[in-house]
């Protein structure tokens, strides 16, 4: 049935009206049923002087049918509200004989269907149920005064009939008040239906929020993580940067090279303290090129041979060292406030193409984090390879000035040959010469003997 009625319902009504307009739509029904049984039974006994009030109370009830579907609902329900009571007090009224009481029953079953109004309308509509109340009430405290205006005498022995039937009267009533009950007991069921299944949606709701919080919240952490890692990544490519740059405006200038690079790790990374070892393959140890500490150059020497000490130890396994557990007697870092002991002590070694080149060792008042240590391991890296670089071009330069003085000493070994060789071919011209002049020499002698022989 209501199925068929909210096919008749009119859309763009709030759920509870609907619920209203449906419950409406029973009762009036019932109420159109109960005045045609009531014709009925008045026609069947002869009492068809009440024929024209019941017939039209049923024409009353068939247009009420038409408002409510030109969605008239507030009329609709006061009208369904107020005339059945209406009708049994001025019905009563109408067959008392003036100055008589109502009939048994009619003030019970005008009181019963007063309860008519809370049941067609909402809590939001209380302007009307009230109102139709105190309509109701009003007429049956104006039973008397109707009943002077409209009674009959003619209609004395249907009201002692009435009168007498107080059992019917009753279970009218009771009917009445039984069937509003169990509206009101249909409202509620649908109101506790409706709850359960609000409550289940809200529940719903919740859990889906919920879930969608923790999504969100794990997209934001995701995103938070995403920043941070963005932000760690251009910390480290920015280190880098500098570090190149370092490398790039001092080629040729091996010191400055290296300070420059001790000093920048250690105050790119916020350290205190740095040294740069390089490796020295002919004394079998490394020596310390490079050394800052507290925003300071430190002059120091030091050589650590290898596998000696944590620098030496680092050299041999070729691997990074982190130490949190710093002895008290490893190292001190001097500052303004006085002597205090660094939290972490990181070694990396310097390695290119499986060589080791030397060790970085740094030390810091706070712990460092993963993509800390991955700067410092891919700035070892890079630095490696500028060392060995530095050696290449070294030893590539000692060879060229090896290669420029033995060049050298073949020039002046090839003058000094000239200058022989020019010496040499002087001296075999000057014997020529002075060959030639002896053979002159003997030749003219040879002639004047000659001629002397022949004077002879």
């Amino acid at each position: 049935m209501n199925k068929l009625i909210l096919k008749i319902v009119k859309n763009g009504h709030p759920k509870w009206r609907v619920d209203k307009i449906i419950t409406f739509y029973k009762y009036n029904f019932i109420f159109l049923v109960l005045a045609l049984l009531l014709l009925l039974s008045t026609s069947l006994k002869g009492q068809t002087f009440l024929n024209t009030p019941i017939i039209t109370v049923i024409v009353i009830y068939l247009i009420n049918f038409v408002v409510m579907y030109f969605n008239l609902h507030i009329l609709s329900r006061l009208v369904t509200s107020v005339v059945p009571g209406l009708f049994t007090i001025f019905s009563g009224a109408y067959i008392s004989p003036a100055g008589s009481p109502p009939p048994a029953g009619t003030y019970a079953l005008a009181m019963a269907l007063s309860i008519v109004p809370f049941i067609l309308f909402n809590h939001r509509e209380k302007v009307y149920s009230i109102s139709a109340f105190v309509v109701s009430t009003i007429a049956i405290l104006a039973f008397n005064g109707l009943n002077s205006l409209i009674s009959t005498e003619r209609e004395v022995e249907y009201y002692q009939s009435a009168s007498n039937d107080y059992l019917f009267t009753t279970f009218v009533s009771s009917c009445i008040i039984f069937m509003g009950l169990w509206l009101l007991n249909q409202n509620s069921r649908t109101f506790e239906n409706e709850t359960e299944h609000l409550i289940k949606d809200i529940e719903e709701k919740k859990q889906s929020l919920e879930k969608s919080d923790l999504e969100l919240r794990k997209t934001l952490e995701a995103v938070e993580q995403s920043k941070k890692d963005e932000a760690q990544r251009q910390w480290v490519t920015e280190g880098l940067s500098e570090l190149s740059e370092i490398i790039r405006n001092n080629k040729n200038k091996t010191q400055q090279l290296y300070d420059g690079i001790i000093s920048q790790l250690v105050r790119f990374g916020n350290a205190n303290q740095g040294g740069l070892f390089i490796v020295n393959e002919e004394e079998y140890e490394l020596e310390m090129v490079a050394c800052y500490a507290y925003e300071r150059k430190k002059y120091v020497t030091k050589k650590i041979k290898f596998g000696e000490g944590l620098v030496g130890q680092c050299y041999l396994e070729k691997d990074s060292i982190y130490l949190t557990d710093v002895p008290e007697n490893y190292i001190n870092i001097t500052s303004g406030l006085g002597h205090s002991l660094p939290r972490c002590i990181f070694l990396i070694p310097m390695m290119y193409n499986e060589t080791m080149e030397g060790v970085i060792e740094l030390a810091f008042f706070q712990p460092l984090e993963d993509y800390q240590k991955d700067f410092y391991t891919r700035a070892a890296t890079i630095i490696a390879s500028t060392v060995s670089g530095e050696r290449i071009s070294e030893k590539n330069m000692l060879l060229l000035q090896q290669s420029q003085l033995q060049s050298n000493d073949l020039k002046m070994r090839e003058e000094e040959i000239r200058q022989n060789l020019e010496e040499l071919q002087a001296t075999q011209e000057e014997m020529l010469r002075k060959e030639k002049d002896y053979i002159e020499k003997i030749d003219r002698l040879e002639k004047e003997l000659h001629a002397l022989r022949l004077k002879a």
